[in-house]
């Protein structure tokens, strides 16, 4: 009888075999696995406290602000890591593409790859599913706070994106950086005011409190000039560069000079050298960081070409005063479009309505399976189509295309001189393949990366 029972006990889980053991292995899973558990961050922080930790938040211009970030600390350190919605990068050599803005960025990042700092883009998305995978960073920066999630997973108006993205810069123990031209991010200030607070803003009057407080800005003087003001000497301006010289700033693209102000505001503080900013920004080209999906020209088209990424209103409406600075007044305007699933039906409306107003007579829609997000095969489509249809298109103005490589082509092969062409949803190497492809198949040597 006691053998049998013996072997009775034996087959028990371990759960009922020995509770306590059980209980402490479970809370020592909970405390390993969840990205939030203070104990987790504080066992991190530990873990990774000798590199220097950038986080970069926002609704535009994420992607690029990092990179440029990264960019800029390669001057002072040895092996630079960025983690973005396009890849991981060390030292501007991309290691592995896809999103990398959620919390498997930075484990990749500091477990794996050695390296000295790291610059993190972190999106809402990741925010909202896995929470911070840092308890606790040296700089971080909230660009700005747009409408293109609002509506989804809770968030119902731009205050709460702004409640969800503020948790990064809550984190930092270092710089704050906000942007002070961003009303609702304006409205935040007075939470850091006992932070070592950083502001900019393209427009100077918007810093000027909070100089006159002896706070630090970072803005544009009157001859355009990337400057750091002091609130301890506001006279002394620290000039950085001329925005001209900046080659990504192409034509004073506005949203570039943002983001290069924002750059140079969070990256200041640690390298405390404006000779040092001005050359790393100087020697910033796109597509060195596998950034040349963000607004790039063709050259040497009879017909104006331009490709950026960007697939949401918010981006859209950043990019259009750029596009129009620079499209020829005559002529077609022909647009290939895309739109991520992830963003709520009136935003494909909005983006039909920014496209309409700006002058598109001819749009060719295709559909990027892996940006659906969620949504069916053809409903992003079908929703884009309907939008521009109701504000007015004639239909046969309006094509739903099979995929990328067929919009392109069609649309090359129709423009003619003094037509222009914005090309959206350009995001890896295997799309600017096809539009290489495409433009030199009708005889056009074309400089494209």
């Amino acid at each position: 009888m006691l053998e049998h029972l013996k072997n009775t006990y034996r087959r028990l889980p371990l759960s009922v075999r020995n509770p306590l053991r059980s209980v402490r292995k479970g809370i020592k899973s909970i405390l390993l696995r969840s990205s939030n558990n203070r104990l987790a961050h504080c066992h991190r922080q530990r873990k990774y406290y000798r590199i220097l930790k950038i986080a970069v938040t926002g609704s535009k211009g994420k992607t690029t602000t990092s990179l440029l970030c990264a960019h800029i600390l390669n001057a002072s350190y040895d092996k630079v890591g960025c983690a973005t919605t396009d890849g991981l990068y060390i030292n501007k050599e991309m290691c592995c593409e896809g999103s990398h803005a959620g919390n498997r960025g930075p484990r990749e990042l500091l477990r794996r790859h050695g390296v000295d700092a790291v610059v993190l883009e972190t999106a809402r998305e990741g925010i909202i599913k896995e929470g911070l995978f840092l308890g606790s960073v040296d700089g971080a920066a909230l660009l700005n706070i747009g409408v293109d999630h609002v509506g989804m997973d809770g968030v119902r108006t731009q205050i709460d994106m702004a409640l969800i993205k503020k948790r990064v810069t809550d984190t930092s123990s270092g710089v704050v950086v906000l942007n002070a031209g961003d009303p609702i991010v304006r409205a935040l200030l007075p939470e850091y005011m006992e932070r070592s607070l950083v502001l900019y803003s393209l427009n100077r009057h918007d810093v000027e409190n909070h100089v006159a407080a002896g706070g630090r800005a970072v803005t544009l003087d009157e001859d355009k000039h990337i400057v750091i003001v002091s609130g301890n000497n506001p006279g002394d301006l620290q000039r950085i560069v001329h925005v001209s010289e900046l080659s990504f700033c192409r034509d004073g693209l506005e949203f570039n000079v943002q983001n290069s102000i924002a750059a140079v505001a969070l990256t200041y503080p640690f390298i405390g050298d404006a000779a040092i900013l001005s050359e790393r920004l100087r020697t910033f080209v796109p597509n060195m960081v596998g950034g040349s999906d963000r607004f790039y020209v063709a050259q040497e088209t009879p017909f104006l070409v331009v490709s950026d990424r960007t697939c949401s209103a918010t981006g859209l409406q950043g990019l259009l005063p750029a596009f129009e600075s620079m499209a020829s007044s005559g002529g077609i305007r022909r647009c290939v479009l895309t739109a991520a699933g992830n963003r709520p039906d009136w935003i494909f409306e909005e983006m039909a309505r920014l496209l309409v107003a700006a002058g598109f007579l001819e749009i060719f829609i295709y559909e990027h399976r892996s940006s659906l997000n969620g949504r069916s095969p053809n409903e992003v489509v079908r929703l884009l189509r309907d939008s521009l249809l109701k504000l007015g298109m004639p239909p046969d103005s309006v094509s739903i295309m099979r995929g990328f490589g067929s919009c392109v082509e069609r649309v090359v092969g129709i423009s003619e001189a003094g037509d222009t062409v914005l090309i959206l949803g350009v995001s890896d190497w295997e799309k600017r393949s096809v539009v290489r492809r495409c433009i030199r198949r009708i005889g056009l040597d074309v400089s494209w990366p």
